[in-house]
């Protein structure tokens, strides 16, 4: 069965997930064609949402938890959550095996779990202004990371483990771009 919303025909299951995710700001998400910085909105493609952005500058709408609706987006490739206030990302995070893009950055992550390397298809990740103490040794399982984007002014009161040290030279090596 498929429902309508902005003019994008979507299956009722993740227009179910639209309706939860624009109740947690006040409003229905805007369907887009591109997901823009700052911005709430979404994309689809054949039905089926593709990309979620819920980056908010307002401090009073900022996300405090994870929005666990996500996860039973099969489609999704792209997802936004910087500039919230979140502080850890569920294990369910690991049904996102599509996944292509995550940005974290600037909320208030603590930890990663282990799940994340279960995201087979991501190619970037976006982890800085965060104040993680450590990576988990999972994350080395990422091998189709293009872009990886670390603060390591919190990680560096920690040495980060060897195996996490030598996997940030191979993906240096590969041609992934390393920030850190």
């Amino acid at each position: 069965m498929f429902e309508k919303t902005n003019h994008v025909e979507l299956e009722s299951a993740e227009q179910a997930i639209l309706t939860t995710l624009g109740g947690l700001f006040g409003r229905p998400l805007p369907y887009t064609t591109r997901l823009l910085n700052f911005r709430l909105g979404f994309t689809a493609s054949d039905k089926h949402i593709t990309g979620v952005c819920l980056c908010q500058r307002i401090r009073s709408k900022q996300l405090t938890l994870f929005p666990e609706c996500v996860t039973d987006l099969p489609f999704l490739r792209i997802l936004y959550l910087k500039a919230n206030k979140l502080t850890t990302i569920p294990d369910s995070i690991r049904k996102l095996r599509q996944l292509e893009i995550l940005d974290l950055k600037y909320n208030k992550l603590t930890i990663l779990p282990d799940a994340i390397g279960d995201l087979v298809s991501l190619k970037e990740l976006y982890i800085e202004i965060n104040s993680l103490a450590s990576l988990p040794a999972t994350i080395t399982r990422l091998k189709s990371l293009r872009i990886i984007s670390l603060d390591l002014s919190y990680l560096n009161k920690k040495p980060l483990p060897g195996e996490i040290r030598e996997w940030l030279k191979e993906l240096a090596a590969k041609g992934c771009k390393v920030h850190q």
